[in-house]
């Protein structure tokens, strides 16, 4: 009887453990494809570091393309940002953020006669 029971607990076990490791790459893919949908353009992001039971979240090489027909690097460019927030504040009214860094911002806009990128 305990076997029985203990299959399914190491099974579980296991799923909890690989869904955990996964989740910097599905907020990654997230990002990437939100990001690319609302933006129309390719948008790609090198890393992320989920870091749900510190209330922090990493974000590395934030890159959204040029649209079509424009030259040049990419548009916007973050290389490194990073958000902390006060768990306890998640569950309130207002989120109290503890540190915000932007880190090496670009942006390429550029305009001709009637466009702008």
């Amino acid at each position: 009887m305990k076997k029985v029971l203990l299959v399914p607990l190491v099974l579980l076990a296991v799923a909890v453990l690989v869904g955990w490791l996964a989740l910097d790459k599905v907020a990654k893919n997230a990002i990437e494809s939100g990001s690319t949908r609302a933006l129309g353009v390719p948008v790609q992001v090198g890393g992320v570091d989920l870091g749900i039971l510190r209330g922090e979240f990493a974000l590395k090489d934030y890159r959204v393309e040029n649209p079509e027909g424009w030259e040049g690097d990419d548009f916007f460019r973050v290389e490194f940002g990073e958000l902390s927030v006060g768990l306890r504040s998640l569950l309130s009214d207002t989120v109290r953020v503890e540190s915000l860094v932007i880190e090496s911002v670009r942006l390429n806009a550029r305009m001709d006669n009637t466009r702008s990128n």
